[in-house]
């Protein structure tokens, strides 16, 4: 975020370039145990992720808030 802020408006300077590369190596560290191959592993990754997330939402019945009121 610092580098980032450092450059705002510009492209992408050699520090922030450096920032993406290690924040994207961390998490594909977390998700995969190592690093990507290429972007298409990296998208079958994220929608396989993805799919799983919304079919648990789908799956999860709705909680109705109560406004506080009496009927």
């Amino acid at each position: 975020m610092l580098a980032r802020e450092a450059h705002f408006r510009a492209t992408m300077p050699d520090n922030l370039r450096a920032a993406h590369t290690h924040n994207d190596e961390v998490l594909e560290r977390i998700y995969l145990g190592s690093r990507f191959k290429n972007d298409t592993e990296r998208l079958e990754k994220l929608f396989a992720l993805y799919t799983k997330m919304t079919a648990a939402a789908k799956a999860t019945p709705a909680v109705k808030i109560s406004s506080g009121k009496k009927p």
